[in-house]
């Protein structure tokens, strides 16, 4: 160290110190002892304690273990230094675990024909297998399942255009896998984050799925297509729409005053511009009416994919029975 720091200063083998010439014979003498002492420890044969990484055997595809396992195990080698070098720095072995592949708990003993050693550590020789004693292996069954997904990009039309219909998510069911322990737990899927703006025309954008942080869980489907259908924003005045009662008592007739509504349609160009008054169902629902006011009945308008109503009138009206 006291050399290292001399060569760093840039003085060990300056005039001024003089350091190499005074102490050229003993550095020397130094590195070569060195040399030797490598070569006879690596060209003699030794019994060393090594850590050996563990792996565990899946040969099934529809099982997992799910608890975790150690990492290392633990045996004695006997070969020549420079081979147990070799091994300490490569790893050149495995410790193989090869459960019994069915759901339950079982524990796996170890020992030394588990080891398989390759490459240049086929030149050493297991002398002993230490530890672990056991390991306890916690076997689950892998279940393919269907959830929701859920859609995080904000699509957002520019001024005088608005979406018509929903936002379609494609698939909008995605497949999990793991094991039943872990499936249980995950409700939905969602997609990653975006925000589409200034649209004027139909979008569609491949966008990645979120993986949820789960250990042993695998998310089958990667992306999705959200798509949505982008028009042009328009209203229409639509009037003489008739209105029909329903749910009236046996054997009774009723006459509305007044017996039309008018109201305005907003929605996407396409869908507003064929629409007329003979697409639009108004319904009074005589059921629904309390006893004290049956008189004064509001009316119901049926909904239509994509069209929003407002402006509409008249609110309420007036329906006289009649025995038939």
């Amino acid at each position: 160290m006291y050399i290292l720091k001399l060569i760093k200063k840039n003085i060990l083998f300056t005039r001024e110190t003089n350091f190499w010439t005074r102490h050229k014979v003993k550095i020397i003498s130094t590195l070569v002892a060195l040399f030797v002492w490598f070569l006879i420890v690596s060209g003699g044969t030794f019994d060393y304690q090594v850590s050996i990484p563990i792996t565990c055997t899946n040969s099934e595809d529809s099982y997992i273990v799910v608890n975790k396992l150690p990492q290392n195990g633990h045996v004695i080698l006997r070969g020549q230094g420079i081979h147990l070098l070799i091994f300490s720095l490569f790893k050149e072995g495995r410790l193989n675990i090869d459960p019994q592949w069915e759901p339950g708990q079982t524990f796996f003993f170890p020992s030394e024909k588990n080891i398989t050693l390759f490459g240049n550590a086929q030149k050493l020789q297991i002398v002993k297998f230490i530890e672990p004693d056991s390991i306890e292996i916690h076997v689950e069954k892998l279940i393919i399942r269907e959830v929701p997904v859920i859609n995080q990009v904000n699509i957002v039309p520019t001024i005088g255009h608005t979406i018509v219909g929903d936002i379609i998510v494609e698939p909008d069911m995605a497949l999990i896998k793991g094991p039943k322990s872990v499936i249980d737990t995950v409700t939905s899927i969602y997609t990653k984050k975006a925000q589409v703006e200034n649209v004027k025309y139909p979008v569609q954008k491949q966008i990645d799925l979120i993986k949820p942080d789960i250990l042993h869980l695998d998310l089958l489907n990667k992306n999705a297509l959200v798509s949505a259908d982008i028009q042009k924003l328009m209203e229409k005045k639509i009037i003489n729409i008739p209105v029909n009662i329903i749910n009236l008592p046996p054997n009774v007739s009723a006459l509305i005053i007044p017996s039309h509504i008018s109201l305005v349609i907003q929605g996407g160009a396409n869908l507003v511009f064929p629409v007329t008054e003979n697409d639009i169902e108004a319904y009074i629902d005589y059921a629904r009416q309390r006893p004290s006011s049956q008189q004064d009945f509001p009316a119901y308008i049926k909904p239509i994919t994509g069209i929003r109503y407002r402006d509409i009138e008249p609110k309420r009206f007036k329906v006289i029975l009649e025995r038939e």
